[in-house]
């Protein structure tokens, strides 16, 4: 499971690259689609090292006009992250609509059986 961090920087990664097999990422355009501040540079950077290595993605990083850019180039596991997330989301909602019908059918049984006896 990824933190709230990870997520973050996974869905701008995704947001940035699109469908592209890799993208140059300045750093800085990546800390402002991640909502984060210059002064969390050091967990970015953390962050992106834990994704890579998760197999995420593969990270090159180099130099561009004194800027430290971000060469990514997307996997498979990362390119399935969206699909994996609406599954996600789809299960919970069944859970919670199972739940609901649970006990409105148990409310019409109890009705009923008070009825009876």
């Amino acid at each position: 499971m990824l933190t709230r961090a990870e997520r973050r920087v996974v869905k701008a990664v995704i947001d940035l690259c699109g469908e592209k097999e890799s993208s140059l990422l300045p750093e800085k355009t990546l800390l402002s689609t991640c909502k984060m501040s210059r002064k969390d540079l050091p967990k970015l950077r953390k962050t992106l090292n834990s994704l890579s290595l998760d197999g995420y993605f593969d990270l090159i990083r180099c130099l561009n006009g004194g800027e430290e850019t971000l060469c990514v180039i997307p996997k498979h596991k990362l390119l399935c992250y969206k699909r994996e997330k609406r599954e996600l989301v789809n299960g919970i909602a069944i859970k919670v609509l199972l739940a609901v019908l649970g006990s409105i059918t148990a409310f019409i049984v109890t009705k009923i059986l008070y009825g009876l006896f």
